[in-house]
């Protein structure tokens, strides 16, 4: 699939950069409740699965960037609008090794690893945006407290290019195409200014409650704002 992409984009004259998405067993929010109770009961059998994970992860990725995916995607949801859902000693304990020999794989082989995760990090703000090694972060969850400002006072966006923070769970599925023009401005605004990077990209996904008008205005406010021509429909 994704060189028949290439191929359609090549034909296009697109110069796309591509992204994979893999994860390794980081994802906490997946974890079925026994694994929950492993963590304090049965450590050693936490790290057993995640090592599976890694057995099956760490090929597929360098198969991904062998196939063209500059960049690759990692991770797996760690946090909720409260907070993780380990406790930072947990979180380091049994997730920062394995996203960390993730990204060492992906960095051996030439490309740039993001870290994708909606929720409130700030409780482990030191290891997933810093220790890791990561390049970027996706799914940036304004709505859960991971805002432009904060990001910048914290110093996030001053190392790791920011890939948000248009707000899929309010302003894209309930807002006006006006307020999305304005958020889509005050994002590509807030990624002018400073040294970290920034791609526009919405909080999550583009998932079934966007309104299709809402997702049009979003590209053309960023078509807008570069001075593109607007889409056709």
């Amino acid at each position: 699939m994704l060189r028949r992409v290439q191929e359609l984009a090549s034909a296009d004259g697109l110069d796309w950069v591509y992204m994979g998405e893999i994860g390794c067993g980081t994802g906490v929010a997946f974890y079925p409740p026994f694994m929950l109770m492993w963590l304090s009961e049965e450590p050693a059998l936490v790290r057993r699965w995640i090592e599976m994970q890694i057995a099956r992860a760490f090929p597929l990725t360098q198969r991904m960037i062998a196939d063209g995916c500059a960049v690759v995607a990692i991770g797996g949801d760690v946090s909720c609008d409260k907070g993780p859902f380990l406790s930072p000693r947990m979180y380091r304990e049994f997730i920062l090794l394995a996203i960390q020999r993730h990204v060492q794989v992906i960095h051996k082989a030439g490309a740039r690893a993001v870290y994708t995760s909606d929720g409130n990090h700030w409780l482990i703000k030191e290891d997933l945006f810093f220790n890791s090694g990561v390049d970027g972060y996706k799914e940036v969850d304004k709505a859960a407290g991971m805002t432009w400002p904060r990001l910048i006072a914290e110093g996030v966006y001053g190392r790791i290019c920011i890939l948000g923070n248009l707000d899929a769970r309010h302003t894209l599925c309930n807002g006006t195409a006006a307020e999305v023009r304005r958020e889509v401005f005050e994002c590509l605004r807030y990624g002018q200014t400073g040294p970290g990077g920034h791609i526009l990209h919405a909080s999550h996904s583009v998932h079934e409650d966007v309104k299709a008008e809402n997702y049009v205005a979003a590209v053309n406010a960023y078509r807008e704002f570069f001075g593109l021509e607007r889409l056709p429909w």
